[in-house]
């Protein structure tokens, strides 16, 4: 079960998406997010930093059932507040 891939390629394209709409310059993930989360783009900042967490902690994983929870995580929490960024013109 691969379920970091995926999980890590929507991240990584919901902070570039962060990155380029707010900002010239590159930014540290992080501190996009929390500049994000500061100028009113997205709304629940510590579930974005939550979803950066799991996403540098899941290249290396190899456990099934950490896979699991990180794919309940994806479900119940992170999907969520991606939707909602899809939609944010």
């Amino acid at each position: 079960m691969n379920v970091g891939l995926n999980k890590k390629a929507t991240l990584t394209a919901a902070i570039q998406r962060l990155d380029e709409g707010f900002y010239k310059k590159k930014l540290l993930p992080q501190k996009t997010i929390k500049a994000a989360y500061a100028a009113g783009f997205i709304t629940r900042g510590d579930i974005w930093l939550d979803m950066l967490n799991a996403r540098n902690l899941s290249s290396p994983m190899y456990n099934e059932a950490q896979a699991l929870l990180l794919e309940q995580k994806i479900r119940l929490s992170y999907a969520d507040v991606l939707r909602l960024l899809i939609q944010t013109p």
